[in-house]
């Protein structure tokens, strides 16, 4: 069995933790960015071109740096 690196556990529990963000989102993210952690290196303006149903307020939200200290 082999471990998830602590970058990928960072960006599942932010993605798990961000409202508005369900499993359908979170799967579309992921086949549209190819890692849960690429989606973290994108920009909320490349997100919602990209991403069919993240809006602005919603790619806002996920790129919240607050976001971050509650997944860490």
């Amino acid at each position: 069995m082999t471990s998830a690196s602590p970058d990928r556990l960072d960006a599942c529990l932010r993605l798990a933790l961000t409202p508005g963000i369900g499993p359908l989102r979170v799967t579309s993210m992921v086949e549209t960015f190819g890692s849960p952690e690429a989606i973290f290196s994108a920009s909320a303006k490349e997100i919602v071109d990209r991403v069919k149903g993240i809006g602005k307020e919603l790619a806002g939200r996920l790129m919240s740096p607050g976001l971050a200290d509650e997944a860490a």
